[in-house]
């Protein structure tokens, strides 16, 4: 089995989490995971690497090259979306959010792989059991995806889960609505609408995970924040970590 995982946006706790998407392919023999990542080119793009307030750390701090489990990736120049920003009379800055969602399955559709299932999320977001994940890829449709939220216009954008055939679409949102604008409403984006201009079977369903944040974020009791986690991996290692993720809520 062979599933993609696709990242796209800013950078958020990225060399936390990283620790944790290095360690999918030593879970299964019988199941292969596929990394690509899309995001900013630019140092006046917001990034962040830890820490809730807005540091403009710069991507260029950040050397991709050195995480060996990423297939492909690309940073991408946040000028073309810019233009398009002064070119609209109202912006909500979900262009920026659309090209990059546009830019990572770019990558992934240019690999010529048949993979199972492709997997689309944060950076920012770790999950708790990757058997969820690939059982949902065993019973997926040709139309079929599935995410976080009861009605498609609730949709969180923490992750989706496809077939590959849905994929193109989601290549093409940039450009149909933001270029072309040949979409209803393009002003409207969300994931939501997009599911649903396509007619896509929405599913919704829950993967399991936890969406990094600080202590400042004021998280729930049972939702273990960044440094729970990072204090828990410096005490037991990274590896005990990865495999207790799911019940890792008692520790909290």
């Amino acid at each position: 089995m062979k599933i993609a995982i696709c990242f796209s946006g800013l950078l958020k706790y990225w060399d936390f989490c990283s620790n944790f998407f290095e360690r999918f392919n030593d879970y299964r023999d019988d199941v292969q995971f596929y990394f690509y990542l899309s995001t900013w080119k630019n140092e006046n793009v917001w990034m962040f690497e830890g820490g809730e307030s807005p540091r403009n750390d710069g991507i260029k701090r950040v050397d991709l090259s050195k995480y060996k489990f990423l297939n492909e990736y690309q940073r991408i120049d946040d000028l073309s979306v810019k233009k398009i920003i002064k070119s609209r009379t109202k912006s909500n800055f979900k262009e920026y959010f659309a090209r990059n969602i546009s830019g990572v399955f770019e990558l992934l559709n240019g690999q010529g792989i048949d993979f199972d299932s492709v997997l689309w999320s944060r950076p920012d977001h770790i999950f708790t059991d990757l058997n969820r994940i690939i059982n949902i890829t065993k019973d997926l449709g040709t139309n079929q995806i599935c995410g976080n939220g009861t009605e498609k216009k609730s949709i969180r954008d923490y992750y989706l889960i496809m077939h590959p055939s849905l994929t193109i679409k989601f290549q093409n949102i940039f450009n149909d609505y933001y270029i072309e604008e040949n979409v209803p409403n393009p002003a409207d984006f969300s994931i939501g609408n997009i599911i649903e201009y396509h007619n896509m079977d929405y599913k919704n369903i829950g993967l399991g995970g936890y969406l990094m944040r600080s202590n400042r974020m004021n998280q729930k009791k049972d939702h273990p924040t960044y440094e729970v986690l990072n204090n828990l991996a410096q005490k037991n290692g990274y590896d005990w970590v990865f495999k207790n993720l799911f019940r890792i809520s008692n520790y909290v």
